[in-house]
């Protein structure tokens, strides 16, 4: 269904159904009711949902429908149905946003009524999340909000990733080969020591300042001064979300920030960034959450920014007022959690912008090659790798 509700409006399926939950909240909602249901629906079996607008008589192969989608084909019945659906009540000149809107009502409304039932039926009230639809963060929070859910898990590889390691991880389990422990971070892939790091810049003709003395401090005033800083550091984070190791770093309280970054990544998000909080605040900034504490160090779910700080934090709270946190704790993360703090004592703000560094749709960055790609082509004014501070020309700053 949200497939097809991203295929209606333009976007590429199985790329760009996020650009759908950042539009949602613009939309109007007014003939909810009268779609309620007809998009999707819960079947109280517990095993499956169901498209209603799909059981019309015109019956397709999954093979078929799976090649249509993935060659983002809209040319069986069931889309036609869904697109005539649509039309029936917003006529032809629709807006996107609203059909964004429905379809994340339709989407939370049958999930959170499959979790409740599946809770109310085991009786198993820690409820984890994996499979691509729980990149879906406002979905995550409506889960977290069900009063018979206890505590709340989105695994950082949310998509096909944290099934795998669901699937070997039960394996494992039922051997009673492992032992259940928290994870404690997702820094599992490469790192690059100094002489690496220096060599790269070395190719790329650029500049090493200095070897910072006092990095955290130095990063944080740049950030207040409202610089654009890509931060590269340790190993590089699995799965989808840049947690500090490889991200862009910048100034929360600036709502044109937005517009500024979003240009020169040339990306078109409806969501704002999200931001890195110091864990000490987190209960300053946010409302929520006590089910999910563990997820929110992730950046995997929503949660309300209490009213005193939605101005303070511009850049990164939504049109709804909620927010999408990575939580960071000063003993788990120490460097990172320093230059927050350092830009707490600077700004009286205790959290900064942290948006996955790399250009639109692609990767994001592993090497340092590809960190000063990137910066070459104007993702950001300064690069912060391992112990170094870099930029073009010569000078210090």
């Amino acid at each position: 269904m949200y497939a097809w509700a991203t295929r209606l409006l333009g976007y590429k399926v199985g790329r760009h159904e996020g650009k759908l939950t950042g539009l949602a909240s613009y939309g109007d909602t007014s003939h909810v009711k009268q779609l309620g249901g007809q998009l999707l629906q819960y079947t109280t079996d517990s095993k499956s949902f169901l498209n209603p607008y799909l059981h019309d008589g015109n019956y397709i192969s999954f093979t078929d429908k799976l090649r249509c989608l993935l060659n983002n084909e809209a040319v069986y019945p069931s889309y036609e149905a869904f697109r005539r659906l649509v039309g029936k009540y917003y006529g032809k000149n629709f807006r996107p946003e609203d059909i964004a809107a429905i379809a994340q009502i339709e989407l939370e409304r049958a999930v959170t009524a499959w979790v409740s039932d599946l809770v109310n039926k085991t009786g198993l009230t820690h409820v984890a999340l994996a499979g691509g639809i729980f990149a879906n963060v406002k979905l995550n929070q409506q889960i977290e909000a069900i009063p018979e859910t206890k505590k709340v898990w989105i695994f950082p590889d949310m998509g096909d990733g944290g099934l795998s390691v669901g699937a070997a991880y039960l394996q494992l389990n039922s051997q009673k080969t492992i032992s259940s422990r928290p994870l404690e971070n997702v820094y599992l892939g490469p790192k690059f020591n100094g002489d690496q790091i220096l060599a790269a810049c070395k190719d790329a003709n650029l500049h090493v300042t200095k070897q910072a003395e006092n990095l955290a401090q130095e990063t944080a005033k740049l950030l207040a001064d409202g610089v654009i800083v890509g931060w590269f550091q340790g190993r590089m984070e699995f799965g989808p979300r840049a947690l500090g190791h490889r991200s862009i770093l910048l100034h929360p309280g600036r709502r044109e920030m937005n517009q500024v970054i979003n240009k020169r990544l040339n990306r078109t998000e409806f969501m704002p960034f999200a931001p890195s909080v110091l864990e000490e605040y987190k209960n300053d900034l946010f409302s929520g959450g006590g089910k999910s504490e563990h997820a929110s160090q992730f950046m995997t779910i929503t949660y309300d920014v209490n009213p005193e700080w939605i101005d303070r934090l511009a850049a990164v709270v939504h049109i709804d007022n909620t927010a999408r946190p990575q939580v960071v704790y000063k003993g788990k993360e120490t460097l990172y959690w320093s230059v927050i703090d350092e830009f707490r004592k600077l700004t009286g703000l205790p959290a900064i912008v942290n948006t996955s560094f790399n250009m639109h749709e692609e990767p994001i960055v592993c090497t340092p090659e590809d960190a000063i790609r990137s910066y070459l082509h104007g993702a950001v004014d300064v690069l912060v790798l391992g112990d170094y501070i870099v930029r073009k020309g010569s000078g210090d700053f």
